[in-house]
């Protein structure tokens, strides 16, 4: 991943109108950094994961059984 940015205020609206949230203008201001971060940690992630020493790994999944 380069050192740009890749979500910025618009392409934070985007998402938005994509998913049908409403979204106040100066929201996309405070949301755009956190996305970048959380995009750069997905990624470093990525990257690890498939390094082939993790290639026969695979998440968790838990059941929780909901009674009424």
């Amino acid at each position: 991943m380069t050192d740009e940015s890749p979500v910025n205020q618009e392409t934070v609206r985007v998402l938005a109108a994509a998913a049908e949230l409403r979204l106040a203008s100066e929201r996309a201001a405070l949301i755009a950094p956190m996305l970048n971060i959380w995009m750069r940690q997905a990624n470093e992630l990525s990257e690890k994961m498939s390094a082939p020493e993790h290639w026969l790994l695979s998440p968790v999944t838990s059941f929780k059984v909901h009674r009424s």
